[in-house]
This record gives C-alpha cells, structure tokens and sequence, in this order.
C-alpha cells in the first residue's frame, strides 16, 4: 500500500542524514507509483540535495529526472541529467544520464 507506506515515512525522521535522505526518496518512489509527479519530484529533490554525496545523489538524481520526463518537461529532465554529469562524473549513473540526455535533445 504506496499511500500507508508514504504517510508513514512523512512523519519519519532521523538523525542520521542519509537515512533521511533515503526517506525522502522512497517517499519520492511511492508517489511515482500512484503517478502524483510532481510530489515524487519534489521528494526527489530533497532527497538530491539533503546531504549529497557521490554514493546516493546522483541515483536520485535519475530519479528526479525521471519524474520530469514523465511531467512532460523535458528542459527540467536535461539540466537535471546534466548535474549528473558535471556534479557526479564518477558515478555509474553518468553513462545512462549522458545517453537519457542525449535522447531527450535529440527530440526536442
């Protein structure tokens, strides 16, 4: 239940900061799963930027990406896969987010 498990990991919190961090992405997850974008991208983002590391940031990154996609904006989805890039260069996320990129240039 996407809803249940999103109420209750609103009101979580932690101390440790990725353990929030990673809060605020499957809160991101559950509300990409009942298509309410907007919200996953925001969650998403809070998850990007809570305390970011080379480990986890750029995974949610994708993620928020992701959910501009699916918003239909597209200008969003590529300065987001390119902070991927410049941010994150030794990420095993790059490769995917140059060629995700590359698509969404090629069709704008």
């Amino acid at each position: 239940n996407y809803e249940l498990a999103r109420l209750y990991l609103e009101d979580f919190s932690s101390s440790d900061l990725l353990v929030q961090a990673r809060a605020y992405s499957l809160i991101g997850d559950a509300n990409m799963e009942q298509k309410k974008y907007d919200e996953a991208a925001r969650y998403y983002s809070k998850a990007a930027d809570y305390k970011p590391n080379k480990f986890f940031s750029p995974i949610y990154l994708m993620k928020l990406a992701l959910a501009y996609e699916k918003l239909e904006q597209s200008d969003k989805a590529i300065k987001t896969y390119q902070r991927v890039i410049d941010e994150y260069f030794d990420s095993s996320e790059v490769q995917n987010a140059k060629r995700y990129k590359a698509r969404l240039e090629k069709n704008s």
